[in-house]
């Protein structure tokens, strides 16, 4: 099994060199207490929820984001 991007727009690196990423498994990569969203989303779409989720949190509303590497 592999893997290969051919592409990567300018977005900031969210793990460490030595990160593991387990087959099959995500990462929470924002969350806080009394979520009332999860969004879950993968490559680039990660920064966009994580956008959305500062947006939201500055109206009260809290947005669970999980990474499905």
């Amino acid at each position: 099994m592999g893997y290969l991007r051919t592409s990567r727009p300018a977005t900031p690196v969210l793990y460490p060199k030595d990160e593991p990423f387990p087959v099959g498994g995500s990462k929470v990569v924002a969350k806080g207490p009394g979520d009332a969203v999860t969004v879950i989303a993968a490559g680039v779409t990660v920064f966009e929820a994580l956008k959305a989720a500062d947006a939201l949190k500055k109206d009260g509303i809290g947005l669970r984001v999980i990474a499905a590497y």
